[in-house]
């Protein structure tokens, strides 16, 4: 091999070695005909139909973005809600725009208009369970209408207590009117305070009068109204408001039934009165809660 075919480039400190073979002016003046020759016999291709189906196609697409971009923008301005949530074992209190008081129990969902004036209706969908107290509006007599997939509460101003747990709406008016309205014959039924309606999932409706109607929304308070209530409904309320499955020895099913008041901010509170209360034997275990028969 030649010597000048690779040479160490010390001088410069590098540690690898590169090619050196010297190219003639003949080698240089040949290369350079045939770039020539190519160029000149190789037609030049117009750009514009290289580009014209690429064109098309980002005219339609940005069409497409236009439209998505005025029909979305369009639907948000008129339909666009804020969602307030509680956790297990959690209340939140909150004040509407047009000074309605919400009181929210565990395991609740809000959903508010984020936008209220006199010119639209005042609304909000409740899943779980709240208490309201809704301002009347004297000049413009705008209607607050409470919605659940049961039934829809339209009132004026007035106070009561909403719970939509289990496909089925319970409401129970402390004062004031309100009308129900179902989805399925649009029949206004109005109730008065003291009573109580319960709208089930294929919108049968049954209306009673409760004498301690205000009980039902003590729970804002920490407080539980109980009257001859089964140990069953118990464990629902448990899992309703504080997330955790209940397991009933079966013995205790349809013998047991608690009528009293109790306080209790936090579940073990809860289980501590339940299980003295109710002469039973109360255990956790992780994410559920055994009922056994106290021995």
């Amino acid at each position: 091999m030649p010597d000048y075919f690779w040479e160490d480039n010390q001088k410069e400190g590098l540690s690898f070695k590169f090619r050196r073979k010297p190219t003639t002016k003949a080698q240089c003046d040949a290369n350079w005909l045939s770039i020539q020759n190519r160029i000149a016999g190789k037609k030049q291709r117009p750009i514009y139909p290289m580009l014209k189906p690429i064109l098309v196609a980002a005219g339609f697409f940005m069409l497409i973005v236009l439209t998505y971009f005025f029909v979305n923008q369009n639907f948000r301005s008129t339909e666009q809600y804020t969602i307030v949530q509680t956790g297990f074992g959690a209340m939140k209190r909150i004040v509407l725009p047009d000074s309605t008081e919400v009181m929210m129990n565990a395991n609740s969902t809000l959903k508010i208009p984020s936008v209220w004036s006199d010119a639209s209706q005042r609304e909000v969908w409740i899943k779980g369970e709240a208490w309201f107290h809704v301002q009347k509006k004297i000049i413009t007599k705008q209607n607050f209408i409470v919605h659940t997939p049961q039934t829809n509460v339209e009132v004026l101003g007035t106070v009561f207590n909403i719970k939509d747990r289990r496909e089925k709406s319970v409401i129970s008016l402390e004062e004031g009117s309100i009308q129900l309205i179902t989805d399925k014959n649009r029949v206004l039924t109005k109730i008065v305070p003291g009573q109580v309606a319960i709208v089930t999932k294929d919108k049968k409706m049954s209306i009673a009068t409760d004498n301690h109607v205000q009980f039902r929304s003590s729970w804002q308070f920490n407080q539980y109204h109980f009257e001859h209530t089964s140990l069953t409904d118990i464990a629902e309320m448990i899992q309703d408001n504080y997330g955790y499955h209940t397991v009933i020895d079966a013995k205790l099913i349809s013998t047991k039934f608690l009528t009293g008041d109790l306080t209790a901010k936090n579940i073990q509170d809860f289980i501590k009165v339940i299980s003295v209360a109710m002469n039973v034997r109360i255990e956790m275990s992780g994410n559920t809660i055994y009922i056994y028969p106290k021995q």
